[in-house]
């Protein structure tokens, strides 16, 4: 049985790689400092040579000045880079779910093969309540529509809202590779059924409007709390998300008849 999509697997390794950095981070810069200290003092005649910056030549004094705003900067990066991930794996996890169908063509086929077998072929026994249910409502029938209409749910019939499958898989097909982040609740809701509510689509918008004034550099208040909160929130969404495209999407369809 698959426990995850292989998008969520490469999100979470990517989202704890990116804090596993944050932590050496927030580890160098307070070495830095102390190092620039114990230099002050004589202990030491130099600061260890940089990795890859070899021939940079910035004094302590500047090095100490470039680390005063570093935990709103690794903040700011930390937050364009993670919600960079999320928004990856939403389209991975969806094009994951269509390739386990059989890729576009073959998920648009199982669609088109339940309109055209259902188009092409009505059960004898369902005929005469669907001819029943063939009229302008009459309110003094409302019974008898609800009976008729149990029957034919039960015995398996397509009504017309379902025959409408095969166009949400074309529409599907079509907006997964440009989908934007604005769209993704949308598409989580009214394509995948997901059952979030209102909160949670706010609050992926306000953290979105986040990472939007980052990156059109507009002054935010962000800090390294902040940021991890609207991770853990990405997180929580990302999980539900993988559980529902496993529970209800990645179900072998195709020898179905």
């Amino acid at each position: 049985m698959i426990s995850h999509t292989e998008a969520y697997l490469k999100y979470k390794a990517q989202s704890e790689a990116i804090l596993d950095f944050a932590v050496i981070v927030c580890f160098a810069v307070p070495a830095l400092k102390a190092n620039v200290n114990v230099l002050k003092k004589g202990i030491i005649t130099k600061l260890p040579t940089p990795d890859f910056f070899l021939k940079d030549v910035s004094t302590p004094a500047k090095l100490i000045e470039r680390a005063k705003p570093y935990k709103s900067r690794l903040a700011a990066y930390l937050w364009m880079s993670n919600f960079s991930f999320f928004e990856a794996f939403i389209v991975d996890a969806v094009r994951e779910m269509i390739d386990f169908h059989g890729g576009d063509v073959g998920f648009l086929s199982l669609a088109e093969r339940h309109d055209k077998k259902f188009l092409k072929s009505i059960p004898p026994n369902l005929h005469a309540e669907k001819r029943k249910l063939q009229e302008y409502p009459k309110k003094s029938k409302l019974f008898k529509y609800q009976k008729y209409s149990r029957a034919l749910d039960a015995s398996g019939y397509r009504f017309p809202s379902s025959l409408l499958s095969s166009y949400g898989v074309r529409m599907l097909n079509s907006k997964v590779g440009s989908l934007k982040a604005h769209a993704i609740p949308e598409l989580l809701q009214q394509g995948l059924h997901l059952p979030i509510d209102a909160s949670q689509v706010s609050r992926f918008h306000e953290i979105r409007n986040m990472r939007n004034k980052i990156a059109h550099g507009e002054t935010v208040n962000l800090t390294l709390s902040r940021v991890m909160r609207m991770h853990e929130d990405l997180h929580q969404l990302a999980v539900v998300v993988d559980s529902h495209l496993i529970e209800h999407y990645f179900i072998i369809e195709k020898y179905t008849s």
